[in-house]
């Protein structure tokens, strides 16, 4: 008999990866498929799948293609037959700029893979989560997407946006899905290669500056993050949206 299953995507680097090892750590008799856009050049991801006796599974994960996402679906019902906690991590946040300056594309991209990507994963692994006796959908938001951070002057409407719809698609699978634990969960500023990317682009200074009061590693947030969606339950957490200090924070 297994122990839980869990799928992630956008474990190649970063938090997504930071959850792989955090998962393997708390759960040694866990299966984790690691979702990834390119598993052959995802060489920290293979490593540490290398020594995980087949409990880390990397497996090639296109956020929003559709066929895609039902062919891994297909792979883990085949292999085990459900999944008990999806966390929907694969995101971008590669444009920084005003509104007034920002294209309708960028836009668009940002929906596509942050929002729409998920609700394609959600459709995808449906049957999977149903097949769980404890079955999670907790996919990684982010602080700015709250009203309480609604007067920030980061400049990275694209991504924040994107966010803000991804928390109404979770509550929505909550309120649809009564047999279910769904919420976004916010993991805190961390210091990945998507943070960086964005400070680079910010002529404002505001990102450095929430980096330099606030910045956490991946590993540390992803103790965080493992530590609230594992006690989560529908009744407490269910529905709302959570920072990774424990606290809720407003749509």
């Amino acid at each position: 008999m297994t122990g839980p299953v869990y799928l992630i995507s956008g474990a190649n680097r970063g938090i997504g990866l930071a959850l792989v090892q955090e998962i393997a750590r708390k759960h040694p008799d866990a299966i984790v498929y690691a979702g990834t856009r390119n598993p052959s050049t995802s060489k920290d991801l293979n490593d540490f799948a290398a020594g995980s006796s087949g409990k880390v599974r990397p497996v090639k994960l296109v956020s929003s293609d559709v066929e895609n996402n039902k062919t891994v679906a297909e792979q883990i019902e085949k292999e085990v037959g459900h999944i008990d906690t999806v966390i929907p991590n694969a995101a971008i946040a590669d444009f920084v700029g005003p509104v007034i300056d920002t294209p309708a594309e960028e836009v668009r991209r940002h929906y596509e893979v942050n929002f729409v990507g998920t609700l394609i994963l959600f459709q995808a692994t449906y049957k999977l989560l149903k097949a769980s006796q404890k079955p999670k959908f907790v996919p990684i938001s982010a602080g700015g997407a709250s009203s309480k951070y609604a007067g920030l002057t980061v400049a990275i409407m694209a991504y924040l946006s994107s966010k803000v719809a991804l928390n109404y698609l979770a509550r929505k699978i909550h309120v649809e899905n009564e047999w279910l634990v769904s919420f976004p969960l916010a993991p805190g500023v961390v210091v990945t290669d998507m943070l960086a990317g964005v400070i680079a682009a910010d002529n404002t200074g505001a990102v450095a500056n929430l980096n330099d009061m606030q910045g956490m590693s991946p590993e540390e947030s992803a103790k965080r993050v493992m530590s609230i969606i594992d006690g989560a339950t529908r009744e407490k957490e269910g529905g709302e949206f959570w920072d990774v200090d424990g606290s809720k924070l407003p749509w």
